[in-house]
């Protein structure tokens, strides 16, 4: 019974929250979540992705951060499903959804860093630079240095 003392799954209580009708029962649901899973948790990363398709932006920046927090690096899954957030129509779930790729693509992701690159002409060029530089090793100007290039010639 989950009403019995020390009987309760605390991830199943939050994921149930993840579909509460309050828009910001969501959101903190999802912020609790993160909290309380290992990185690269499985359950918990495809129910934050099922959020990435919330009404609310709110909940859908929420979730593009918390996949940041609890994708492991090169999670191709992840990084597919935030890639439609990187043109969502609200700013907040654009810059959240850049800074997730940028913690969780790998150098050799050619289609995250092309996808990155084309967010500098939309509003989100720090943004864009700060996950294209996290995308690159540590100090590796490389891949910033393509992607402005690639700007200047477009």
């Amino acid at each position: 019974n989950m009403g019995e003392r020390g009987n309760v799954d605390p991830i199943s209580v939050i994921t149930s929250c993840l579909s509460h009708n309050i828009d910001d029962v969501r959101k903190q649901a999802i912020t609790a979540l993160v909290r309380i899973v290992w990185k690269g948790d499985a359950g918990a990363i495809a129910a934050v992705l099922t959020c990435l398709e919330d009404k609310a932006g709110s909940v859908r920046g929420a979730a593009a951060r918390a996949l940041a927090e609890i994708a492991e690096k090169g999670n191709s899954t992840t990084i597919a499903a935030l890639m439609p957030r990187l043109a969502d129509r609200d700013q907040e779930v654009r810059l959240a959804a850049l800074y997730a790729v940028g913690e969780i693509a790998e150098m050799t992701d050619a289609a995250a860093i092309a996808a990155v690159t084309a967010c500098f002409g939309n509003g989100a060029r720090t943004a864009a630079g700060n996950a294209l530089a996290k995308i690159g090793k540590k100090n590796d100007a490389t891949v910033i240095a393509r992607a402005v290039l690639a700007q200047i010639v477009a």
